[in-house]
Order: structure tokens, then sequence, then C-alpha cells
């Protein structure tokens, strides 16, 4: 459903050239690692996904941790998976991911009391859904996602994140253009952390 109307708002037909654009961005971001990320399965995903967070998150000082829009939860019982996932009144909407230790097993969209179940076991696919679900119902992106999520809108959905940029996300899309044949439509709309 939440997909669905998401096509409906874009007017595409499928998410399959969202899919292409997502894998190239992770094989882009993932060469750009130390040591660099090749035959990318899901686990380094995660890594990857991890990484561009914490490339081109505000700044917040030292010893403080980047929030991440994904928790990823290894080897819990399916029967116990739904009662690990946390959505809190008013909470911005979140994806929960578990795993084996090696392949997505399960994914939800939880925020605002609300859980959506995504019935893949595709990390990008869910990824995607996430997009969906704050495109869909018209949510603001919060500061503590809002470079992550203005990443994946901009280079997945090809539509231009115009919300402010840290100087951080500026030099990281500049880093992956330069060096990758990434189709970014970026305003310049900086702040300075």
């Amino acid at each position: 459903m939440v997909v669905s109307d998401f096509l409906y708002l874009l007017n595409l037909e499928d998410t399959s050239e969202m899919m292409q654009r997502l894998d190239t961005l992770f094989t882009a971001a993932g060469a750009m690692m130390d040591p660099p990320v090749e035959n990318i399965s899901f686990l380094q995903k995660v890594q990857i996904l991890r990484f561009m967070e914490d490339q081109i998150a505000f700044s917040k000082g030292r010893n403080s941790s980047i929030k991440s829009v994904v928790v990823h939860k290894i080897n819990i019982p399916e029967r116990e998976m739904l009662q690990q996932v946390q959505s809190n009144e008013n909470s911005s909407p979140l994806l929960f991911i578990f795993s084996d230790g090696v392949e997505l097993q399960k994914a939800f969209i939880a925020g605002d009391k609300t859980i959506i179940h995504t019935d893949t076991t595709d990390l990008g696919e869910a990824l995607i859904i996430l997009i969906a679900t704050y495109y869909t119902f018209s949510m603001d992106y919060p500061k503590s996602f809002s470079q992550i999520l203005g990443l994946l809108q901009t280079y997945v959905v090809g539509e231009s994140y115009e919300s402010i940029k840290s100087n951080r996300y500026t030099a990281f899309v500049s880093m992956l253009t330069a060096n990758f044949a990434l189709d970014f439509n970026e305003n310049e709309n900086d702040d300075d952390d």
C-alpha cells in the first residue's frame, strides 16, 4: 500500500530503477571505504549504509554516536521479532531489520505507534519502503536522519534534497560524483555544521 501510493505520487510503475540506483550507490560508497568493499552482501550493505550515515551526518562533537535510521537485530527468533520493534508516539519512522547474521530475514518500518510489515528480505527494497513511508505520509525528515534520507531521496528517488545539508554531506557527494559515474542533482544549500 505505501509503495503503491509512493509510486503513484512519483508517476512510476515500479521500483526497479530505484533499486538499480541504490545498488550503484552502495557499490560507489563501498569503494570509498577503507578497505574497499566489493562483492556486496547483505551485511556489507548494512556496513556501507552506516558508513554513509557517519560520513554525511551533522557534526555532533567528540564522543557522540550517530543515530542510524536502521536498527539491526541479529539471531532473534521469528516469534520474538515484533516484540523487538519499538514505535513510540510521535517517533520518526525507522527501519528495523532482523537477520541470522548473514541474510535479512524480516524488515519492519516503525514510527508513531505504527508498524508496517514490509514482506521483503531485501535491504534495498526495505530502504525504498522506508523512503516511501516518509513520502506517502508527507513527513519531514528528522534532523538526526535528514542527511542519509536526503542522500537516498536525491540519488535513489531522483528528487533533489532541498533542505539543509551538512558540510560533510556536500563533501561526500562531491567525492562520489568526482570518482564515480553517479548522477546527483544537488542545489547548493549548505549548513556550517
